[in-house]
């Protein structure tokens, strides 16, 4: 009891007086309020808590270069008049309403507190109007700063005594960015996780926008983080830690003298709030030493290493799902008629013969219609054939998964009246269903209703059941998380985690059929996240990750979570070796399970594709070589190819129909590195030119982990075998000898 008084005491010693300013106070106080350690700074003005400096004190850098700002910016609105007037007229938000910010309120209060592990600031604005005077919103911010870091832990709470509703807060809202180091405004970028990643070059000019740093989960943000490098090795990190999924949007914006930008995390209220609120998880946001692959490996150890369980540490994974190399995907386009499905059958199984190993099966068009994107969830009964087709090739060492869709609803069917499909659907602010994007007819269902779920689990059941089937594919796993103004369905009026909760409710109980019986399941969704990796064991992003240029964000965080399938390649594409090898290289170097290639492209079948036939399987050995890497490693930073040349290849994005070629300048060799659980490290490599390339590849000790001068043991595997492992003192380059048109993989160990 002695000890806990004295510990209670000096606690009470350490606590700063709480100090009130009124706005009459304001003008006689000039001091600045202060959150500093050894590594970095905050500034706030005191005198209406806007933002004033924040900086890297290890670097020398100050990352306010227009202070002023607030630090929030919150909507709210009346749902039954949503054109409310605006204050101020500058509206940001998604939709009208009335905004208010810090500066706005009567009277600020601050708090600050310090024990031997952190420190923290309140930061109280009272009485913020609304409108009319009576109608006020308090708003509480806390930032924390460790001892020992030089991330802030940023925190928001209001009151809410208005008549009007919260819609959205927009937190933490820094405005004026931008590096002080000489020359930035030149280099600088950010880095957001648009699938992979991109790099959003000059800022200080760009609407990010336009770049696709938006909505979470899916539709854009892979993760939840932004990163702003200057490329001079500083920079700034946001990231939001919310393991429930919650909706937000990520933004960026250039200030109006286009020599700053303002980025912000846009928060949807998940209760109307007219009394409390507080933002549900916290944000983290300071700055960083490195760049963007630091940023993420920042989020790799603080938020997904303490949510998602590595594949090497799980025991659901099927064993066949683990060591596959390669995806096809196809359909049988022929009407009810028993013999074209098994000549479709026999086609299969002869491209497994030829192929030398088996092969994953994406199988569409394999209900009763016979059209993609149509009647949707009417897939039952299937084309005549399937399920037999089914058995045949599995005994042949093919492995099928169907195509489904999670969300989607044809409303031209007598099912959608008998299902009253109008009562799940996901409705808009006035009240009428959401279009289903490009799929006509096609209306979204709430994953909130429980009834919806039910009718794909019931589907998924009996694919699983009946037809004995390998997998499950969800179409628009990672779609728009569409707002919800249903008043009927069991959710908040929009925000919240019913989006993410009714996913993950289906992939779970999908996992969990009895159906499977003693099989493991495997379930594939559409695109990439993090959201469902759980229960979802791959991403296809065959169709939408293309582009030679991005930057693996989501690889440098997740690699080792998650299995990434396929790029998507068309006819011309698979008959110039040159972007052949450079496609399906870029496959391999990035992790991937191989092709996703369809037989309208591809048909390796045929005699006009015997030589890219001999590569898909060199690349599928070297996949099978490298798992421990491939599947299993974590992914470290690219090697440095700098010194290699380069060369043009054109990709054709699936995306926007082949109609866009985009050039891409990439190095004769591209090349990726890995560490296994066990700790090697390994480098995949690709030589897609016609040449031999000795290559050069400076040795990363900093990101790789093992020091120059160590002992260790090298191996390398090309050609479909591994050479005899030699044993050296780790030098500050490695020297690669990478065969023309060909994979190989370097595998570096400590010597025992």
């Amino acid at each position: 009891m002695f000890l806990l008084k004295i510990r209670q005491w000096i606690f009470a010693v350490v606590m700063i007086t709480v100090v009130c300013i009124g706005a009459e106070e304001n003008k006689d106080r000039n001091s600045p309020i202060v959150l500093q350690n050894s590594q970095v700074k905050l500034v706030v003005d005191s005198h209406d808590f806007s933002l004033v400096q924040i900086s890297d004190l290890r670097q020398n850098i100050d990352y306010v270069k227009e202070p002023g700002s607030s630090l929030f910016e919150i909507a709210l609105w009346d749902p039954q008049n949503p054109t409310t007037e605006q204050n101020p007229p500058t509206w940001y938000s998604t939709r009208p309403g009335t905004m208010i910010m810090g500066n706005m309120a009567d009277k600020y209060i601050f708090t600050y507190q310090k024990d031997s592990e952190k420190q923290i600031l309140h930061l109280k604005y009272i009485q913020i109007p609304v409108r009319q005077k009576e109608n006020m919103v308090d708003v509480e911010v806390t930032i924390t700063l460790p001892n020992h870091s030089s991330l802030f832990e940023w925190h928001l709470s209001m009151t809410n005594s208005s008549d009007l509703q919260l819609y959205e807060v927009h937190f933490p809202s820094l405005s004026g960015l931008a590096s002080s180091k000489p020359g930035s405004e030149k280099t600088d970028y950010i880095a957001a996780p648009v699938y992979s990643g991109v790099k959003m070059k000059s800022p200080r000019t760009t609407k990010g926008a336009s770049q696709g740093l938006n909505e979470y989960p899916g539709a854009g943000s892979s993760i939840q983080m932004l990163s702003y490098c200057d490329d001079f090795g500083g920079g700034l990190y946001l990231a939001s830690y919310d393991s429930k999924g919650y909706r937000k949007t990520f933004d960026s914006r250039p200030t109006a003298s286009k020599k700053a930008f303002k980025w912000f995390i846009i928060h949807y209220a998940d209760l109307p709030a007219y009394q409390k609120w507080q933002l549900p998880y916290p944000i983290i946001c300071g700055p960083i030493q490195g760049d963007w692959y630091d940023a993420a490996k920042i989020y790799r150890k603080q938020f997904a290493s303490k949510n998602w369980t590595p594949l090497y540490k799980r025991t659901d994974i099927a064993p066949w799902f683990r060591d596959l190399s390669v995806w096809f995907q196809g359909q049988d386009r022929i009407r009810d008629d028993t013999k074209p499905m098994a000549a479709f059958t026999d086609h299969l199984i002869k491209l497994r013969e030829m192929l030398g190993e088996d092969y994953g099966f994406h199988w569409y068009l394999w209900q009763k219609y016979y059209k993609h994107d149509y009647r949707y969830p009417n897939y039952f009964p299937s084309q005549i054939g399937f399920k037999e087709a089914i058995r045949h090739v599995q005994k042949a060492g093919v492995h099928v998964m169907p195509y489904t869709n999670i969300h989607l609803f044809d409303q031209n069917m007598p099912m959608w009246k008998q299902a009253k499909g109008d009562t799940m659907a996901v409705r808009e602010l006035d009240g009428k269903i959401t279009k289903g994007g490009s799929c006509g007819t096609m209306a979204p269902m709430c994953m909130s209703v429980t009834k919806w779920r039910n009718i794909i689990i019931n589907i998924e059941r009996k694919l699983v059941r009946c037809y004995n089937v390998d997998g499950i594919y969800f179409d628009e796993l990672y779609c728009y998380p569409n707002f919800c103004y249903s008043a009927n369905h069991n959710h908040p009026c929009f925000g919240g985690t019913y989006f993410t909760a009714g996913m993950r409710d289906v992939l779970r109980r999908v996992k969990e059929l009895k159906a499977w019986k003693k099989k493991k399941p495997v379930i594939m969704g559409e695109q990439m996240g993090e959201t469902y990796m759980k229960n979802c064991n791959a991403l296809l992003n065959g169709h939408a990750d293309q582009k030679m240029d991005s930057i693996p964000i989501f690889q440098a965080v997740n690699a080792d979570n998650t299995t990434e399938v396929g790029m998507f390649l068309n006819s011309a594409e698979v008959g110039s070796h040159n972007t052949f090898m450079s496609s399906i290289g870029f496959n391999l170097v990035r992790g991937r399970q191989l092709g996703w290639f369809n037989f309208d492209q591809f048909d390796i079948t045929k005699p006009e594709y015997s030589w890219q036939l001999a590569k898909l399987r060199e690349f599928c050995s070297v996949r099978r070589a490298g798992q421990e890497f491939l599947f299993f490693g974590e992914f470290l930073r690219t090697p440095d190819l700098s010194s290699l040349s380069t060369t043009t290849r054109v990709v054709q994005l699936w995306i926007t129909g082949f109609k866009n070629k985009q050039k891409y300048e990439v190095p004769v060799v591209l090349a990726e590195c890995y560490r296994s659980p066990q700790g090697s490290i390994g480098i995949v490599l690709t030589n897609h030119t016609a040449q031999d390339q000795n290559i050069s590849i400076p040795w990363n000790a900093k990101d790789w982990g093992i020091s120059v001068g160590t002992k260790i043991k090298r191996q390398d595997y090309k050609k479909g075998q591994w050479d005899k492992s030699t044993s050296f003192t780790l030098a500050n380059k490695l020297i690669i000898m990478v065969p023309a048109y060909s994979p190989m993989l370097v595998k570096i160990s400590l010597q025992k």
